[in-house]
């Protein structure tokens, strides 16, 4: 029924009592989803950045985006950075939201067994998640857990401070926010922490041997292709934990040719697929055209090597064609 690693039913029963709380308290009437609340965890000290959802009105429920990567795929998301299918493989989240019963796992129901639970009504089920970039939202772990019934409980705390009348502390000049962490004495208090620097143009991930030589012996085509990052299809193999099947699609923006589509899992890089696809193509084009700001910077590194322009567009109309055709042969999201 449950793995080592999976929470006790004690961390369930204070996983669900925090999420009650959350949503009596309202805390969404206080913040918006663009006002973040960083959380130190006690034990490894890891911060999550909360974010609140209920302000609009939509979706109850609160994200947790654990250290850097997790800060960092937030930015992109508020920023629109991210294409549609970008998005689901880079949150780094801790998540509680309500739902409707037909989006609950075999083991949700298992857990409202145990605890007796009872739940009614669209949108009126809690459900937790555990989000790592490039795999499928999964339960979460017992550690996972206790972290996310933190973030939960601390969220209320600062919301009975501010509505209270108690004085939040002046955050300091720079990029801060307000925090909920435990002192010396091991008592929950309200201070500030800085956020983590975020990286703007990620390193070269390839083989700089490789990336000189084709530097060198491809010919120059006065070609222009349209490339994204495509989600194919959810994978789930006996005894690992279940990912996202993705491509780099490469489109040949005159013919609508595809020039490469491997289907590959979350270990591989975007640049890695680019060194591959013009290595079959046999050429280096002139220009390649994106419109995802994630996709502009993970390319940068590589198309400044190889001399070819980088540019973002509105819209790329052939890749959504050729798009449209694969996921209709593999059934992607």
């Amino acid at each position: 029924m449950y793995s080592a690693s999976a929470p006790t039913l004690e961390e369930w029963r204070d996983l669900y009592q925090g999420s009650r709380s959350f949503l009596e308290r309202r805390p969404w009437d206080w913040l918006s989803d663009s006002q973040l609340i960083a959380v130190e965890e006690p034990d490894t000290k890891e911060v999550a950045y909360c974010c609140i959802l209920g302000a609009g009105g939509m979706q109850y429920g609160l994200l947790a985006y654990r250290g850097t990567t997790g800060i960092q795929s937030y930015a992109m998301l508020a920023n629109g950075a991210l294409d549609e299918d970008e998005a689901l493989l880079v949150a780094d989240c801790l998540n509680f939201y309500l739902g409707d019963r037909e989006m609950l796992l075999p083991e949700d129901r298992e857990v409202h067994k145990a605890l007796n639970l009872r739940f009614r009504g669209r949108g009126a089920w809690p459900i937790f998640r555990s989000n790592r970039p490039g795999f499928l939202p999964v339960l979460p772990t017992g550690q996972e857990a206790r972290f996310l019934s933190a973030c939960l409980e601390q969220t209320c705390a600062l919301i009975q401070e501010a509505s209270s009348g108690l004085p939040l502390p002046k955050l300091p000049s720079g990029s801060a926010l307000i925090a909920r962490r435990r002192n010396r004495n091991g008592n929950w208090e309200t201070t500030s922490l800085p956020l983590p620097p975020l990286s703007s143009t990620p390193p070269l991930e390839v083989d700089e041997l490789r990336l000189q030589r084709l530097r060198r012996e491809l010919p120059r085509a006065r070609q222009t292709w349209e490339a994204a990052v495509q989600v194919v299809a959810p994978i789930a193999e006996k005894g690992a934990a279940p990912y996202w099947a993705w491509l780099l699609m490469c489109v040949d923006q005159k013919t609508g040719f595809i020039l490469a589509a491997n289907v590959i899992g979350p270990e591989a890089t975007v640049q890695g697929q680019l060194l591959s696809t013009v290595e079959l193509a046999g050429l280096l084009p002139e220009e390649i055209r994106v419109t995802s700001g994630l996709l502009e910077s993970q390319l940068t590194p590589i198309a400044g090597v190889l001399g070819i322009k980088l540019r973002r567009a509105k819209r790329l109309r052939e890749l959504e064609r050729a798009s449209k055709s694969m996921k209709g042969a593999f059934g992607g999201p």
